[in-house]
This record gives structure tokens, sequence and C-alpha cells, in this order.
């Protein structure tokens, strides 16, 4: 120390280094023989076993160097483990937030009735993401190629799909599955809310399926007998009133007439009620690329 006073620090000396070198050969000589220096060996290690050649207190070096071995191969696995717990620990959980959209391709198409059955019964479909998740402040989330199940029913006004998501789900690397319930809606490719499609109704049919049913009950209808009164004005008698005597042919033709009448009324009615069923659908075809976006907030565990 009065040395160094004496002259300037010029770091590092080689007596130093001489010195450190000869400091760390002792240590390795005490951690061989299995006792730190000033401290009493523990109940758990090793009693000293005398070897032949040897002193009592030292263990053969072939021992020594296992131990040593296998107390550092333990302490690294140790390490090496809450290192990657505590990684694991202060890793965030991704969180889609509301308002987040991202644009997804329809992989089956439907045909989405519009009758008020199917708004509590909607159609299903599933759709394939293909892009990153926009998040607010310019953020994004990467869910590529993960799937969402949809369910729709149409709108007979509008003439569009309205589609309401139901599941997100993702597979990650190493196996790990994600799966969450997501409210949101689905927009089309022009900006509006629901994707367009085709209206097609084939209730027109039916209806001029039961027209037709209905003019035939009009000529059978038409083409029944009826008796018509009679007054018979005799010059040597009194006047009366008789009517006409049914015969065979106009009993025949009588029951021909009523009864296609009957059954032609009751086809028209059949007709009718089968238009009923036939609700209008909302055709919309597979492949198309349409935008979700998020009405509340899901995150992905």
């Amino acid at each position: 120390m009065e040395r160094e006073r004496k002259q300037p620090a010029n770091g590092v000396t080689s007596d130093m280094m001489k010195e450190l070198m000869e400091m760390k050969g002792r240590l390795e000589a005490m951690e061989r023989k299995g006792t730190a220096p000033g401290k009493a060996p523990a109940l758990s290690d090793p009693l000293p076993v005398p070897t032949e050649g040897g002193k009592a207190g030292e263990e053969p070096p072939e021992r020594a160097k296992e131990q040593e071995v296998s107390r550092i191969r333990v302490s690294g696995n140790a390490a090496t483990a809450t290192v990657a717990q505590a990684k694991q620990e202060s890793k965030p959980t991704p969180y889609l937030t509301a308002g987040s959209m991202f644009e997804a391709i329809l992989l089956n198409g439907m045909d989405a009735p519009t009758n008020s059955v199917a708004q509590k019964n909607p159609m299903p479909a599933v759709m394939r993401i293909k892009t990153e998740a926009l998040l607010p402040n310019q953020y994004s989330h990467d869910i590529k190629e993960c799937f969402v199940l949809v369910s729709g029913f149409g709108i007979l006004s509008s003439e569009r799909a309205q589609l309401r998501t139901e599941t997100l789900s993702c597979v990650r690397e190493g196996g790990k599955t994600m799966e969450a319930k997501v409210d949101g809606y689905v927009v089309g490719e022009d900006g509006r809310v629901g994707a367009r499609g085709r209206l097609v109704s084939k209730q027109g049919q039916k209806i001029a399926q039961a027209l037709t049913a209905g003019v035939l009950s009009g000529f059978a209808t038409a083409l029944t007998p009826t008796q018509v009164p009679r007054l018979d004005l005799s010059t040597g008698g009194n006047n009366f009133i008789s009517t006409q005597r049914a015969t065979p042919q106009s009993i025949l033709e009588t029951g021909v007439a009523k009864g296609f009448s009957s059954s032609a009324t009751m086809v028209s009615q059949f007709y009718l009620e089968l238009a009923k069923e036939m609700t209008p659908v909302v055709e919309i075809d597979a492949g198309r690329k349409l935008t979700v976006v998020l009405i509340k907030g899901v995150e992905l565990k």
C-alpha cells in the first residue's frame, strides 16, 4: 500500500495476478478436501475416509471430481429453470381491445334465412384470419391463420346477411392451443355492416300453383248442374210451379264437377301453406374476404 501511494496506479500488476492465482489454487484445494476455510463440515457432508497412501480426511480424486461435477450440474439446471420461470411470469398476456379489427376469408358459404326463427337459431360458418389484428394507437398482434366461428341470418329489406362472431381459436408454437369467446360483427367489402348477398325466394312459384288450383276450382263450380224452377201455364188448368227431375246424366256431371272443385280448393290451400314455409334466403358464397370488428375486448390465454 505504501508503494502504491508513492507510485501512480497502473491497473493490475503482475504481482497482483500472481497472488490471485495462488489464492485460487488454495481455494480449489480446500474444495477438493470438502471443507471451506474457517467452516466446520456439515452433518450432510460425507465422512473422511482414509485411503492407501493418503491421509485421513482426504477423498480419492475421482470421487471429489464426481461430486464437483454433480454439484455444478444441479446448480446450473436450477438457475436455468429459475430464469425461464421469471421470464414466463414477466411476459404479458396478449389482449385484443374493443374496436380491434382484422380481415378473414369465409371458408364456407351459407343460405341465411330471413324469417324470425333464424334470428334465434342463426346459420353457422367458419372464417380464416389472413392479417394481423389492428389495435388502437397503431399497435398490432399476430393472429394469422387462426379460425373464427361466426353465425348469422338474412335481412329481407337490405338483402344482406348479418354475421356475429362466436369463438376464436389458435394453435401456437409447441402445440399450445388458445380458445376464447369473442363478441364482434362482420363488415362487408363495401364497408357496411353485414355481407351483401343474393336474395332468393321460391314463394312465387307456389303462389302461382295455388292460383292455378283456385281457377280450376272456379271452373268446376261453374260446370256443376243446378235445378231451375219452371212455370207451367196450361190453358185449361191451374198455374203451378214445378222443378226439373234429376237424371242419371245430371247426377254424374254434378258429382264430377263438385269433386273436382273441392280437390282444387284443397290443393290451393296446400300451396299457400307451402309458400308460407318457404321463406326467402340470402345466399353468401364461400371465399369472400370480410372484416371482423370486436365489440368487447378479449384476453388471449
